[in-house]
């Protein structure tokens, strides 16, 4: 929510402005921005409106990533049985 709100900073956008934009109500804003039940859906729709793009990236977390690097790997990059 930090970078979203950064970016409409850089861009000139104010909370009624995205409300706006995104046809909602600016306490509805004020409510994504502070991260209250913010869908994938709802932050990728403020930054289209606001001429940005999203990008999701999926990864292991910290700890499948200690397991790799000693060669444990994890049940779901287990290579298929035959």
């Amino acid at each position: 929510m930090d970078r979203l709100a950064g970016w409409m900073s850089d861009h000139n956008i104010t909370r009624a402005e995205l409300a706006r934009r995104l046809g909602t109500s600016p306490a509805n804003v004020t409510q994504m921005l502070r991260g209250r039940n913010v869908s994938l859906r709802t932050l990728a729709a403020a930054v289209h409106v606001m001429g940005g793009a999203v990008h999701f990236v999926i990864q292991p977390a910290e700890g499948e990533r200690a397991q790799e690097a000693r060669g444990e790997g994890s049940p779901a990059q287990a290579p298929p049985t035959r």
